[in-house]
């Protein structure tokens, strides 16, 4: 049910099996508005429509609706260290993304990273950058990757770990990420 005494403006998702004013509103987007109703206030309801873009103020975050899954996703969320879904689907499958941090990039050796997701079904695409969301220079998609002067980079994700090798001095790239896009079980 709504809250007793609510501010202007206070906006909210109506939960399935609403009572009160927002009993028949259920997924509806409604907000308080005081001068409704001659004055008395009242709750204004509108209805998700698909592709539509939401500002959350309380996430500082753009995100758009899709009306197939009632979900909201970021929009272009691909420097978040938190796992979302991106919107997409691959044989059915929700993709979801994240980055992991790797720290320093091996030296003429590899690095295993913990990854943390529960359940990987199967890794679509990952890559490895320079830790700067500004910053859209990658080195590379699944396999190896050269880079000027014969250096080479591999990445490989595995249950657990995203594992980073290099056959030269990295150490030059001491604050990088691996961004990953999955399926999950």
């Amino acid at each position: 049910s709504p809250p007793g005494s609510p501010g202007r403006g206070d906006t909210y998702k109506v939960p399935a099996s609403a009572t009160g004013d927002w009993s028949g509103h259920d997924g509806e987007l409604t907000w308080w508005s005081p001068g409704a109703n001659d004055g008395a206030g009242a709750w204004i309801f509108k209805t998700f429509r698909n592709g539509e873009i939401h500002y959350f103020k309380n996430r500082n975050i753009h995100m758009g609706y899709d009306s197939t899954e009632d979900e909201h996703f970021p929009l272009n969320p691909w420097y978040t260290t938190t796992e979302h879904w991106t919107g997409q689907k691959r044989d059915s499958d929700k993709v979801y993304a994240k980055v992991v941090s790797v720290g320093e990039l091996p030296n003429n050796a590899s690095k295993s990273t913990a990854h943390s997701i529960a359940n990987l079904k199967r890794c679509y695409l990952a890559w490895t950058f320079p830790w700067d969301p500004t910053n859209d220079e990658g080195f590379m998609v699944p396999g190896r990757s050269e880079i000027p002067g014969g250096n080479t980079v591999s990445l490989r994700v595995d249950d657990t770990n995203v594992i980073v090798q290099t056959n030269y001095d990295a150490t030059d790239y001491d604050d990088c990420a691996v961004y990953l896009e999955y399926s999950k079980d």
